[in-house]
């Protein structure tokens, strides 16, 4: 199961969602977000990325420019458009806890299924 990340950096809680600022090529190893929007990303490293059907693994982040490693969790390393949305997102399956909360208040095993509600 896949859920989205949210961090909080100088005591505000962010989504962590944005767009690519420009395309993103087969094989490029950097992308830059939306001026202004790194602050929304992680300070800690690694994180995932989602960008369409592609997981990268980012491992550095400099203003809005995140360095990621492309293809991971037997995804194919993709061409991606400018204006393509992307968000930082977890693997319920790789986090060491038997449950995760989601934004809905539910409470969920590692396997997806709802515990409370």
């Amino acid at each position: 199961m896949i859920v989205a990340l949210r961090y909080i950096s100088s005591g505000k809680l962010y989504n962590c969602e944005s767009t690519l600022a420009s395309a993103l090529l087969v094989g490029v190893t950097s992308l830059t977000v939306t001026t202004g929007h790194g602050v929304k990303f992680p300070a800690y490293f690694p994180f995932l990325i989602q960008i369409e059907s592609e997981i990268t693994k980012c491992t550095a982040l400099s203003t809005d420019t995140l360095t990621v490693e492309r293809g991971q969790k037997a995804t194919t390393d993709a061409w991606h458009g400018s204006g393509t949305p992307i968000r930082a997102i977890l693997y319920t399956n790789d986090l060491d806890i038997s449950r995760i909360l989601t934004d809905d208040g539910e409470v969920l095993t590692t396997d997806g299924e709802v515990m409370y509600d």
